[in-house]
């Protein structure tokens, strides 16, 4: 569902993942100053950077599903992911752009990532399964 999002909302995943990206280090940075909070910010600053790796892997499969849907190859998870990753390490071998691309598909995964937990949660308050 993340990477859906990716190619439907391109910009709204951008912008998101731009505030998660500059939001969240201050979030911690107010809760390392209580002294109850400081557990939380670390699980929070964990979670973190366990996701600002895992965003560009939701841009690749996106890259991926993208790439095959337009040679008109049936979509395999495993193979998008595959494709979608070795078109971003391809890309990131082009000096300067090549980290622009990379920081842009961590950004938009990171947000793809966001908007489909919110639209999880709206799901299931309207399921009262939350």
């Amino acid at each position: 569902k993340s990477s859906d999002l990716v190619i439907r909302k391109f910009w709204v995943s951008l912008g998101i993942g731009f505030l998660v990206l500059v939001l969240t280090p201050i979030l911690v940075l107010l809760l390392f100053l209580t002294l109850i909070g400081i557990p939380l910010a670390i699980l929070i600053l964990v979670a973190y950077f366990f996701l600002l790796f895992f965003g560009q892997i939701f841009a690749a499969l996106a890259i991926g599903q993208k790439v095959l849907a337009t040679i008109n190859q049936k979509a395999n998870q495993i193979l998008s992911l595959i494709l979608g990753l070795f078109i971003l390490a391809i890309l990131d071998l082009i000096p300067i752009v090549g980290g622009i691309i990379i920081f842009i598909a961590m950004l938009v995964g990171l947000g793809s990532y966001f908007m489909t937990k919110k639209a999880l949660i709206l799901e299931l308050k309207g399921k009262k399964s939350l």
